[in-house]
């Protein structure tokens, strides 16, 4: 896989609140319509090839998945797909042997990006598995509402996001807001099971 400058995209320059320096991507739904995704030449959610772009230049971009496709699989479909090269850490579930909303996923994702949980930021499409799993590790999150396959409505206060959008176009400006809120305290404990999210 190709990355993105030769030592990955510059850090987000540091504005007053809690930086944000890292972005960690759900992958079904999030960034790839799990209705069309490995079928259809142009799987990718609406706006995701326009702003992928600008969000490289500013934050370290990677994947975190639950999926039946290992990294070297995904890799090949992101580069075909055009949007590989914007990604410096790829994670599987089928690699790392632990899913979302294990801590140790998001540990994994954020040390592959060569962040701190209180700088990086999770983004997915399914509360009881990118939000509650990021929120006990220690993340801010931000919920696209984007998918009608997955409940949009939090159950409790653990599922409750940072912020929400509705387009992935809105996510750069969700990106700059967030600053102004503070990390979650990490929480430690039984995970709770959210199951799969993604079906790619």
């Amino acid at each position: 896989m190709t990355e993105h400058g030769p030592t990955g995209p510059s850090k987000a320059p540091r504005r007053a609140g809690y930086p944000v320096e890292g972005v960690l991507f759900d992958l079904g739904d999030t960034l790839l319509d799990e209705g069309r995704a490995f079928r259809d030449p142009e799987p990718l959610v609406p706006g995701v090839r326009g702003t992928l772009p600008r969000l490289a230049s500013r934050y370290r971009l990677g994947i975190l998945t639950n999926s039946v496709h290992d990294r070297t699989t995904l890799s090949g479909h992101l580069d075909a797909w055009g949007i590989g090269g914007f990604f410096s850490a790829i994670l599987s579930s089928a690699d790392l042997g632990w899913e979302k909303p294990d801590r140790v996923a998001f540990e994994a994702g954020w040390t592959a990006l060569g962040t701190r949980p209180g700088t990086t930021v999770m983004v997915g499409n399914n509360l009881a598995v990118d939000v509650a799993g990021a929120r006990r590790a220690g993340l801010r999150t931000i919920f696209l509402r984007w998918s009608p396959r997955y409940p949009r409505v939090p159950r409790g206060t653990r599922e409750e996001p940072t912020l929400s959008i509705d387009a992935f176009e809105a996510l750069p400006g969700a990106l700059e807001r967030i600053v102004g809120h503070a990390p979650p305290r990490a929480r430690e404990g039984p995970e709770a099971s959210g199951g799969s999210d993604d079906a790619v």
